[in-house]
């Protein structure tokens, strides 16, 4: 029963003279009852998708408390940032200097050799590996713990030489 004609039945009610007023509110309540019926099913149905799509929302919700590391890039003229989780950014430097220990490294290999560093559960977890080593990669140099050499070509990164 739609709300329209409802109300029209209400409007009836409360318009009869008082003899017919019970017969109205008779028929305006098997109407009801009627409707209720039919549509308790629409009813429990839309209140478990409301709930569903809360749960949802709170599941989907960031932790408030993860603490990040702010990474930058050494580039002149670039000034904006990046913030990733500090745990990403102490496995994939931990995997990066690994590398750089052994030696030289092109940059076009150090995601792989890093990524082979990572631990299976942290390699899952991250992401895109190659993104977040190029991202920890800058950060590291404008810390100064890596640097690139001054060769033609390919970018070469090294452990920088302790001053």
């Amino acid at each position: 029963m739609k709300q329209a004609e409802a109300l029209a039945i209400r409007l009836q009610i409360s318009g009869a003279r008082p003899a017919y007023r019970n017969a109205f509110a008779a028929r305006f309540d098997a109407a009801i009852q009627r409707f209720q019926k039919s549509c308790s099913w629409t009813l429990e149905l839309s209140r478990f998708i409301r709930d569903k799509w809360r749960n949802q929302r709170q599941l989907k919700r960031k932790p408030m408390a993860e603490e990040r590391v702010v990474c930058r890039t050494p580039s002149a003229g670039r000034t904006g940032t990046t913030r990733i989780p500090k745990w990403k950014f102490d496995a994939v430097r931990e995997a990066i200097l690994q590398v750089l220990a052994e030696g030289d490294v092109p940059f076009s290999e150090l995601t792989e050799r890093a990524g082979a560093k990572l631990v299976d559960d942290d390699q899952a977890r991250l992401g895109s590996i190659g993104w977040h080593v190029t991202t920890v990669k800058l950060e590291l140099e404008v810390r100064g713990e890596i640097r690139r050499l001054d060769r033609p070509g390919k970018q070469v990164l090294a452990l920088a030489s302790p001053d």
